[in-house]
């Protein structure tokens, strides 16, 4: 389709949409938001393009995010509308620009005339009511899936909103988080009271750096890894301790192993002297030694040197 820019006229736009409707079958969602788009463009008195961000799009058509994105896909592949995405900072608008059929260009003539702008608005009125009305007809088929994509919409909207806590009342709106505090004592082994201590320990440790506010999500992912990395530094910490008493008691053990083989020789050493005085005793005893002899009548071994 050989398509040109819209030269601030309503006639074409809503030609487009009737000719569109007879070659395709447009969703629901894509024709409340042509219409809506031809809304939009009446009220910035049909200047080229206009840009509006998509919440804006989102509270005229009633329609979620990815339903958003549905409808102005198909607009623009049969070429109704063209759209540019525009990202300033962290917001996002939508530059929208409606695309005519050549054989639908806007008469030459001025429309100043009172009865032409009441036929225009005329014109809308009942293409808007048509296209509510057949909205109302067809869409209660896709009610559940709308209403997903709505509950969708919400949680991603919950998603971006950040709750930013002062450090002061960090601790109570950590802990007042009750299914993540369950989750966190039943994964770790701790109390709910060691929790409470350890998150107390967290806040000082963020003053002592400087900080005075936290966003709740980020600051519980911060107390998640400062707990990890403070659990194994006692880990680490408790081997090395461990680790210190098994080789003190193995150089006890290695000291007293020692000691008792020293006395096992020394009673060895002193048991083989004795044998050999004994010898000797026994030898002076022959010889007529009266002293040996005198030794061993009286039985008196010496078991020493």
């Amino acid at each position: 389709m050989e398509t040109q820019k819209l030269n601030s006229q309503l006639v074409p736009g809503m030609v487009n949409l009737f000719k569109a409707l007879h070659k395709v079958v447009l969703s629901c969602n894509a024709n409340t938001l042509y219409v809506r788009i031809l809304c939009v463009f009446n009220d910035f008195q049909w200047n080229d393009k206009v840009e509006i961000s998509d919440a804006q799009m989102r509270a005229f058509t009633g329609l979620s995010q990815r339903s958003l994105n549905s409808a102005r896909d198909e607009l623009a592949e049969i070429g109704l509308i063209s759209f540019q995405k525009n990202l300033i900072g962290r917001f996002s608008t939508v530059t929208y620009t409606i695309l005519i059929d050549d054989e639908c260009d806007a008469p030459t003539t001025s429309l100043t005339s009172a009865s032409t702008s009441a036929s225009m608005n005329a014109s809308m009125s009942a293409s808007m009511n048509a296209s509510t009305m057949h909205q109302s007809i067809i869409e209660p088929k896709n009610t559940s899936l709308n209403r997903e994509d709505k509950d969708i919409d919400k949680e991603e909207n919950k998603e971006k909103v950040k709750e930013i806590v002062a450090l002061s009342s960090l601790l109570d709106r950590m802990m007042s988080r009750k299914a993540w505090a369950d989750t966190f004592c039943a994964n770790n082994g701790m109390s709910e009271n060691d929790l409470r201590e350890e998150i107390a320990t967290f806040v000082r440790f963020l003053q002592n750096s400087g900080c005075d506010r936290k966003e709740m999500g980020d600051a519980i992912r911060h107390f998640a890894a400062w707990h990890g990395k403070r659990s194994e530094a006692a880990r680490q910490k408790q081997d090395t301790e461990r680790q210190a008493r098994e080789r003190a008691a193995e150089a006890r053990r290695r000291e007293q192993e020692e000691e008792a083989e020293r006395k096992r020789l020394f009673q060895q050493e002193c048991e083989e002297r004795g044998r050999k005085f004994m010898i000797q005793l026994k030898q002076l005893a022959d010889a007529g030694d009266k002293k040996a002899k005198e030794i061993l009548n009286k039985k008196y071994p010496c078991t020493h040197v």
